[in-house]
């Protein structure tokens, strides 16, 4: 399996800070003096609409949630996924250490009681999403940036994919009880931009994987170049 490509300690520091904090730095504090004017900064997870996206590929059927939990527990099932497999990947932690550092780092998000049938869920999805992983050259939480003449970009793409082929791929892992259309167009939407983001850096991008580890469904679809100036957000 591979690890993260770029060990977090070689990050330069600031990108490991949330790029909330980045922002008021790069603006606040190192631009202080000079005469411009402050931009809001746009985070992929807030998007609402992307003009000129074709979503035709989003009308799919999901599979049926294949997990016991209850609706109400995802958010926690989400973040103690997302966690272990950042802290197993990127720190090289062994499974137990990877499991209970999620646990802890998610249980602020826990509203229900914690049942045999959720930790059978979140254990499964993390086999799901291990195993999505074992064959692959991936790298974990990268993070980008982009200043453009109106708008400012920044985030972490949960997985970007080197194909081995000169493309990579973009893909992120969701927890979802039952997504609807309307939820993977907005994952799409998420993960376009963090694919046209990459492109800014040089990257070929292939194509986007959109991982739902409680459907054990994978959902592939197109790379489009996109205008940052046809993002809509909730801001």
């Amino acid at each position: 399996m591979a690890k993260n490509g770029i060990p977090l300690k070689e990050y330069p520091g600031a990108l490991i800070l949330s790029f909330t904090r980045l922002y008021k730095i790069y603006y606040l504090e190192y631009r202080k003096g000079e005469n411009m004017n402050i931009l809001k900064m746009l985070s992929p997870s807030s998007i609402k609409k992307i003009d000129n996206v074709d979503i035709s590929e989003t009308n799919i059927v999901f599979n049926k949630n294949k997990r016991l939990a209850e609706k109400s527990a995802y958010l926690f099932i989400g973040n103690a996924v997302h966690n272990f497999i950042e802290y197993f990947m990127s720190y090289q932690a062994n499974y137990k250490q990877s499991f209970a550092t999620a646990m802890a780092l998610a249980k602020r998000d826990l509203k229900t009681d914690l049942t045999k049938p959720l930790l059978a869920t979140i254990q499964n999805n993390i086999k799901y999403c291990l195993d999505y992983l074992a064959d692959k050259d991936a790298t974990i939480e990268m993070p980008l940036f982009y200043e453009g003449m109106k708008v400012v970009i920044g985030g972490t793409a949960d997985i970007v994919i080197d194909n081995k082929d000169g493309t990579h791929t973009v893909a992120d892992f969701k927890n979802y009880s039952n997504p609807s259309q309307a939820d993977l167009v907005k994952h799409y939407y998420q993960c376009l931009t963090y694919a046209n983001l990459l492109t800014k850096d040089g990257y070929t991008i292939s194509h986007i994987e959109i991982v739902y580890p409680s459907q054990e469904q994978v959902v592939k679809l197109s790379y489009q170049d996109i205008d940052f100036k046809d993002i809509k957000t909730r801001w």
